[in-house]
């Protein structure tokens, strides 16, 4: 056709020379008059090229040829839509939350991050004396580290708060050393809450000073590592009680550090477990047993926990694997010198065997007559397959009588590298 043709009044054909051949432009619903417009190609290939006045849509692939995609942007949803088999490689950026998404046939997994560094906190109270007669919170007069006030901060006019800013998991600690009373014992647990109300599962520590029968002065030590989902508003403050006064003797260091969110070589996943004995009723004997963990506070889909006191593996990776055994007031026979021990096992073959350089150990006495708790913690990096096994295995050793491990054991695991 050459210049301009109509069919039903509609000019398909409009050049810079109407009559002449130099026509550059082709125009389909000339007239606006709606619906959805088809360039077909082929009568039984079908494949067409429409709009329905809203968008274009191709009802085949598309093959750049290797030439660049320029100046687009992917689908923006305020919500999540079905991510399926027939959706697999689906990306939608999620306007609410601000990330991308990519669908792999069942989820969507997020492929953006909004910071490049983790977002730790380190807050610090130089010498000071423990606090008697119940529970109390500490201030922390310096803060060393805050490599992010968007996430976490310290509260700089109620400086006993650490203020959440993000929703997140976070990986808590603390640590500290104190001197023995003045005679006899004294007795200093340590605990971490949330919101001024809840007590965090895992923040419990305990540990006792005794001046030596001898005048040996004793110094302990006080610490404690676990992870817990928070949310933004929430804050959290550390509390110290001593059953008589004793003072510090080095600062008393908490760190908190939001775990998820962050990007790190190298993998940015986050795949975390974190699970500890709630009873408080696990016996513990001169006979090696298994370690139970009950309560997962955190197990991503990478972990399953079998029988209480096995964790199975569901993705091949690289782990650190970090094992915490806590005992009250040992009870022990006179004033000979009794131990607990805890060690990883691990399944890979069939059956569990012991992991080399993963025992740990602590001593106690008899009460009256020096250190009466001990606390040992052991870790570890550890290749593993999807169904490999690892669990901690609990001991004493020495002249004792039967003893229950209390709440505080646990076992946690993070996801270094996937494989």
């Amino acid at each position: 056709i050459i210049g301009t043709s109509f069919a039903v009044d509609i000019p398909i054909y409009i050049g810079e020379n109407e009559f002449g051949i130099e026509q550059n432009v082709f125009i389909l619903d000339e007239d606006d008059s709606g619906g959805v417009t088809s360039l077909q190609f082929g009568r039984t290939l079908a494949a067409s090229l429409q709009h329905d006045g809203t968008v274009f849509q191709f009802n085949d692939d598309v093959d750049f040829q290797g030439g660049e995609l320029i100046d687009f942007k992917v689908e923006n949803l305020a919500s999540a839509p079905v991510c399926d088999i027939s959706s697999a490689g689906r990306i939608y950026y999620d306007t609410v939350e601000g990330f991308s998404y990519v669908c792999d046939g069942a989820n969507w997994n997020q492929i953006d991050t909004i910071i490049d560094d983790l977002a730790t906190l380190q807050v610090r109270k130089s010498s000071f004396s423990y606090p008697t007669g119940g529970f109390s919170d500490i201030t922390f007069e310096n803060v060393d580290i805050e490599t992010d006030s968007n996430i976490l901060e310290r509260n700089d006019v109620t400086t006993d708060r650490i203020e959440i800013n993000a929703d997140g998991v976070y990986l808590i600690t603390y640590s500290a050393a104190f001197n023995h009373p003045g005679s006899g014992e004294s007795v200093v647990g340590v605990r971490v809450r949330e919101n001024d109300s809840t007590v965090l599962s895992g923040s419990d520590g305990q540990a006792s000073s005794h001046l030596e029968v001898l005048g040996q002065a004793v110094q302990s030590q006080i610490g404690q590592s676990f992870i817990a989902q928070l949310n933004a508003s929430d804050y959290l403050t550390l509390q110290i009680q001593a059953t008589s006064s004793v003072s510090s003797a080095t600062d008393l260091v908490m760190t908190v550090t939001k775990l998820d969110g962050t990007v790190g070589q190298p993998t940015t996943e986050t795949a975390v477990f974190d699970a500890y004995d709630s009873t408080g009723n696990d016996s513990i004997s001169n006979i090696e047993t298994v370690l139970n963990i009950d309560i997962s506070r955190i197990s991503d889909a990478a972990y399953t926990l079998e029988s209480d006191d096995e964790v199975t593996f569901n993705k091949d990776g690289l782990y650190k694997l970090t094992g915490k055994l806590t005992i009250d007031s040992l009870n022990t026979t006179g004033a000979a010198r009794s131990s607990i021990q805890l060690r990883f096992e691990e399944n890979t073959t069939g059956s569990f065997i012991d992991v080399p350089g993963t025992l740990c150990q602590d001593y106690m006495r008899e009460q009256g007559n020096g250190i009466s708790s001990a606390s040992c913690t052991t870790s570890w990096f550890g290749s593993f397959d999807v169904g490999d096994q690892v669990r901690l295995t609990k001991q004493m050793t020495g002249t004792t009588t039967g003893q229950t491990v209390p709440e505080g054991s646990s076992l946690m695991i993070e996801l270094v590298r996937s494989e």
